[in-house]
């Protein structure tokens, strides 16, 4: 486990201790890799979509600055991360946790590949 994994359990943690030592009550989501409208173009996919419409306005190269390709995440609607999220709020029991995920991975090269497919 590295640090981030490690700051992730912690999280859980205390939102157990306060569940138990308070009674409130705690659902816990471990929302994956999502992306959406509004998105910054610092992330990955906002940044490719928002470059291939510079590309297709004329006003950049057809070039696009990556890194790693193969990485593979599993990506998200934000919009039904959100949903997912009222859901629980709505339905869950306290206590339980859920994994807001697809169930499916794809490389950033395979959602980059989407994406000039659509444009």
């Amino acid at each position: 486990i590295n640090v981030y994994g490690l700051s992730k359990l912690m999280g859980e943690e205390i939102c157990q201790f306060y569940m138990r030592e308070h009674g409130l009550p705690i659902i816990i989501s471990r929302g994956f890799n999502h992306t959406g409208p509004g998105q910054k173009k610092s992330f990955v996919f906002p940044y490719v979509a928002s470059s291939l419409a510079k590309v297709e306005k004329g006003d950049a190269e057809p070039v696009l600055k990556m890194g790693n390709l193969s990485v593979r995440r599993d990506v998200l609607d934000a919009r039904d991360v959100v949903r997912a999220y009222m859901m629980a709020a709505d339905k869950a029991k306290p206590g339980s946790t859920y994994n807001v995920t697809s169930g499916r991975c794809i490389s950033i090269e395979e959602g980059v590949r989407m994406l000039v497919e659509i444009s």
